[in-house]
């Protein structure tokens, strides 16, 4: 967390929320932390002591298998064959996807041919 970790903890033992305290230095023009940043800091063995600031318990955190979102068999991007990276040949595509802030939001996903630049978007629900 850096130089400003001082000031988190002080934050935390007021119990102040994650939250809260980015919200706080975003408003002063301090260097931004992320809340997620100071909840793996407190769920991390150095912060385990500030855990009990936090208000509630919090949720448990299920295990997840990291094979699960993997993609098999990808092509990674410096990789890409030249016809590709140099855009002189339509059929090379990227794609991306967008999400709103909470899960009930949609996600849009867009793909994009390299060199026509001919784009296909499309709203997830």
């Amino acid at each position: 967390m850096g130089a400003s970790k001082e000031q988190v903890e002080t934050l935390l033992a007021k119990y102040w929320s994650p939250e809260q305290i980015e919200g706080r230095r975003k408003l002063e023009g301090d260097p931004p932390i992320s809340r997620m940043t100071i909840y793996r800091y407190l769920y991390s063995p150095r912060g385990a002591g500030y855990r009990k600031y936090l208000r509630g318990p919090g949720k448990k955190k299920r295990a997840t298998r990291k094979s699960h979102s993997r993609i098999h068999n990808q092509t990674m991007i410096d990789q890409r064959p030249e016809e590709g990276e140099s855009r002189k040949v339509a059929g090379h595509w990227e794609g991306d996807t967008i999400q709103g802030q909470t899960r009930k939001e949609a996600c849009v996903v867009t793909l994009v041919d390299r060199a026509t630049r001919y784009l296909i978007a499309d709203l997830l629900p």
